[in-house]
């Protein structure tokens, strides 16, 4: 589109204008308001931060989610760190 063909568009009051005030009050996020979909970090960071219970036996399932893909393994002496890495169980032996 040339700046003529825009100038006949809005003489004909072909063209449409957005007020930027309005988009930016829409677009603004409300406090403690989460969109669908939208990653929560401090939900995440707050399941991170509580305890949790070591398991007996070694993961074999596959993960849904993040929180899923870290499992404390413990076993008489033995202690392990398993991470589910590229499709498959990782693990590191813990002191």
């Amino acid at each position: 589109m040339t700046q003529e063909d825009f100038k006949k568009a809005e003489k004909g009051k072909k063209v449409d204008y957005i007020d930027p005030s309005e988009d930016a009050a829409k677009a603004a996020p409300v406090a403690g308001e989460k969109k669908q979909g939208e990653f929560d970090l401090a939900a995440l960071l707050a399941e991170l931060k509580s305890p949790r219970r070591a398991v007996s036996a070694a993961p074999t399932y596959t993960p849904k989610n993040f929180l899923e893909q870290i499992v404390f393994y413990e076993s008489g002496t033995t202690r392990r760190l398993y991470l589910f890495i590229n499709r498959s169980w990782r693990y590191v032996t813990l002191t």
